[in-house]
């Protein structure tokens, strides 16, 4: 009697089980050895189901493999784990999950094994770090926060990665963090860059008035290296990093007044070594004011910086082994150290752009043998005297100086033509943005960013007496550049700043977000650019305050004037870090990770004041913490997270 209810329990349990299987109407019940098969038919087998992955499948006995994939049945039950899980189709519906680090993850199972009937999973997170939840084939879907829960579901199934749909998930998550309290960003302005190693680590240059090194590796198990000094005893941030060869850093760094040293840092694992046997000493030829930017053309290595407050001027590097070669100064201005050197990659020359006073801007190409450079073709604008502001940015195969007048409140472009050093057109248009209506007064130097979108080169100007967005679209028409008609979106009603959100953007839509003097309510721009002109639409953003953005992840860049950078772009918001070490308001934040995300929302994160940074993917960000309150304000403790972002 028993034998026989189980019997009928048992029955009675495929029945319910091929009733809610996937793909019911091509259930063919029973596997049988002699019957040939469709791809997609269903079959019972070895108290499971099993779906045909071929055609004509015939003689092959239902296992894991390419013939076969197994189908999960209804699902019961809960299970407790501690850090991170992988899932398979038959694990128990509910997931008690405590997290007690950062990065730990919640793995769904192959799509193709699961049903589309019923939700798959509840995973609730019991801890207190982020849960990453990640597909069988590692993209992020969403995070489940510390003291939150989400309902997974399958909406499609026909591939491993499959369409998951995740009810009440972030799309926003920390996943690595590092405090040290014993080092320091300094109480002056500091420096924080992140330089991309390979597909997994980050190496870090930060400090003050010393500079270390760190690296990350987010493979699992690795994690952080031990920070490593460089040098001490420099001037507020004068430090700067290039990638030099693979695992080998060149580092550059100057004190206060003349004395700037080279030095390469060789990079085992998540171990920097750094090789001062072949540090080189240079004396510049006067104070320096600020290093701009580090540029790898090929072997050779282009180093601007301002210097004495006058002179702009680059310097070449080459490396051989873990020896730095240095050139001697190629001066581009000495009446407007004010705004930096911009500089290019030219089909392996060197493109720069500059101020030749606070009247123009001048483009002039450079080709070198080694660290000695030779002077090209130079361009100097016409159209727009009194320029207060430089961005440039590159535009297809061309490249555009963007400048404001400030005695016109406007905004003129030029876009200049290479090949080799010789120089094809220029073109110049003015009043590209036209902000005299609403701003007799304003200054909008730092008020300006771009980005490229569908071909064309979409701008944001922001007068700072008003904070009213301007938009306007450059088109590059073989060598001519032509303006939209400039459209004026929702004002803040204080000084605001507009930041681009990503660097290399796909589609027609651009995006950005300003933020009103790091405090109210900021809000979020989407600009359609599929027309001459651009079309705006906008929404609210919550909460306000400090806003986080990544640095354009371009790889021509978009470079901006480091003296202006923390109004340039957003500011960060950091979480407040599980130590509790830190004190600070908890606010709704937005931050823009990824090259083609939305406005992407979190909540629980506290404002503080620093620029974020791009990570190796486009799902990731940097950001260091400069806390106003708390332990961190009276030490300037070093804080890093690392941000990542499911995009929508």
């Amino acid at each position: 009697m028993t034998a026989l209810a189980t019997n009928v329990y048992n029955n009675a349990l495929e029945a319910v089980a091929a009733a809610t299987a996937k793909n019911i109407s091509s259930f063919k019940g029973q596997w049988l050895v002699g019957t040939t098969y469709a791809l997609g038919e269903t079959v019972w087998n070895g108290n499971s189901f099993w779906i045909s992955n071929i055609a004509g499948n015939v003689g092959n006995t239902p296992v894991v493999g390419a013939n076969w994939s197994q189908v999960s049945s209804p699902r019961f039950g809960g299970a407790s784990v501690t850090g991170s899980v992988t899932l398979l189709a038959g694990s128990a519906a509910v997931q008690k999950i405590t997290t007690n680090a950062y990065g730990q993850f919640a793995k769904l199972p192959d799509a193709t094994t699961m049903q589309l009937v019923s939700p798959a999973f509840t995973l609730q997170n019991v801890g207190q770090y982020d849960l990453k939840v990640i597909d069988s084939t590692g993209v992020i879907r969403g995070f489940v926060g510390p003291g939150e829960n989400t309902v997974v579901g399958v909406a499609d199934n026909s591939t491993a990665a499959g369409g998951w749909v995740l009810n009440d998930a972030k799309l926003l998550g920390v996943t690595a963090a590092y405090e040290n309290a014993t080092l320091s960003f300094g109480t002056g302005a500091g420096n924080f860059q992140t330089i991309p190693l390979d597909a997994t680590r980050t190496a870090f240059l930060y400090g003050d008035t010393s500079c270390y090194v760190q690296v990350f590796d987010s493979t699992a198990g690795v994690g952080w290296g031990a920070p490593v000094l460089v040098r001490s005893g420099l001037g507020s941030g004068f430090f700067i990093g290039v990638l030099s060869a693979t695992n080998q850093l060149l580092v550059a760094s100057c004190d206060g007044t003349t004395a700037m040293q080279s030095v390469t840092v060789s990079i085992a694992s998540v171990t920097p070594t750094v090789n001062s046997g072949t540090l080189v000493a240079t004396t510049l030829g006067g104070n320096l004011a600020g290093f701009d930017q580090f540029l790898a053309i090929g072997s050779t290595f282009a180093l601007a910086y301002r210097r004495a407050t006058t002179t702009s001027a680059f310097r070449l590097f080459t490396v051989t082994g873990t020896t730095p070669t240095v050139g001697a100064e190629t001066t581009t201005t000495t009446t407007a150290a004010s705004c930096p050197i911009h500089l290019f990659n030219m089909s392996g020359n060197l493109l720069t752009m500059f101020q030749t006073s606070a009247a123009n801007v001048t483009a002039k190409s450079w080709t070198f043998a080694g660290v000695v450079p030779t002077a090209g073709t130079t361009l100097t604008q016409t159209a727009a005297p009194d320029t207060v502001g430089l961005r440039t940015i590159q535009l297809g195969t061309r490249w555009v100086a963007l400048s404001t007048n400030a005695s016109t409140f406007s905004v003129a472009a030029m876009l200049i033509s290479y090949t080799g050093t010789s120089v094809i057109a220029k073109t110049e248009v003015n009043g590209v943005l036209n902000m005299a209506t609403l701003s007799a007064s304003a200054n909008p130097l730092t008020n300006v960013d771009a980005q490229v979108v569908n071909g064309k080169l979409l701008l944001c100007g922001i007068p700072t007496s008003t904070g009213t967005p301007f938009f306007n679209l450059l088109t590059d028409t073989a060598g001519t550049l032509s303006a939209g008609s400039q459209v004026i979106g929702l004002a803040l009603g204080a000084a605001a700043f507009p930041a681009a959100v990503g660097g290399a953007v796909t589609g027609s839509v651009g995006r950005f977000i300003a933020s009103p003097s790091n405090a109210g309510s900021a809000r979020g721009y989407s600009v359609d650019c599929s027309g001459a002109s651009p079309v705006v639409s906008t929404r609210h953003i919550n909460g306000g305050g400090v806003l986080a953005k990544p640095a354009i992840t371009n790889p021509v860049g978009c470079p901006r004037d480091p003296l202006t950078l923390n109004v340039s772009t957003m500011s960060t918001a950091l979480p407040i870090p599980a130590s509790g070490s830190v004190t600070g308001n908890r606010r709704d934040q937005a931050v823009a990770v990824g090259s083609n995300s939305d406005f992407i929302y979190s909540q629980d994160l506290m404002a503080v004041n620093s620029a974020g940074a791009a990570g190796n993917t486009a799902q990731e960000a940097w950001l260091r913490a400069d806390f106003g309150t708390g332990t961190f304000a009276a030490n300037g403790s070093i804080f890093i997270q690392r941000i990542e972002a499911a995009l929508p």
